[in-house]
């Protein structure tokens, strides 16, 4: 398949995975033996979203002030909304390589970052011992000043 702005080169199952990964939060995999292809896949799938931010630019250039996009262009202005939140990876299986489109927020990534803890370190005992240190510079600084004085 041709890596192309024009997105009527691009099947209309990808569109449907946009849809259905990125609003109702569904997986979806393809199988490969060869990892080459699979990664092809992928790189195609990009290219998808490059033809179609593409076509949203055109759309949003074109519209006239105060008009609405017509039901087609609304869908590409949607569907450009909609991919950021969908995220493509190659994953290693027993039986080949598997080309997985997923929500964004339903990943493994995502899931993980959700069980992070979030903690506050305690002051350092280091800080209270460098302040000790300073208050013990200015000390001896203020008796060397005072002391010059006197001469």
């Amino acid at each position: 398949m041709p890596r192309t702005k024009n997105l009527s080169h691009y099947p209309a199952r990808y569109s449907e995975l946009l849809r259905e990964c990125g609003t109702l939060g569904q997986r979806a995999e393809v199988l490969f033996d060869d990892q080459r292809r699979a990664n092809s896949l992928r790189g195609h799938w990009f290219a998808f979203i490059g033809a179609l931010k593409h076509e949203a630019r055109n759309i949003l250039r074109d519209l006239p002030p105060g008009k609405m996009p017509s039901p087609g262009e609304d869908d590409i202005l949607m569907l450009t909304k909609l991919a950021p939140t969908v995220m493509v990876t190659v994953e290693a299986r027993d039986s080949g390589f598997a080309v997985v489109w997923q929500n964004r927020e339903r990943s493994w990534q995502a899931m993980a970052l959700r069980e992070a803890i979030v903690t506050t370190p305690a002051p350092l005992e280091t800080t209270k011992q460098l302040d000790d240190i300073a208050s013990r510079l200015m000390r001896v600084q203020q008796q060397e000043n005072n002391d010059g004085k006197d001469k």
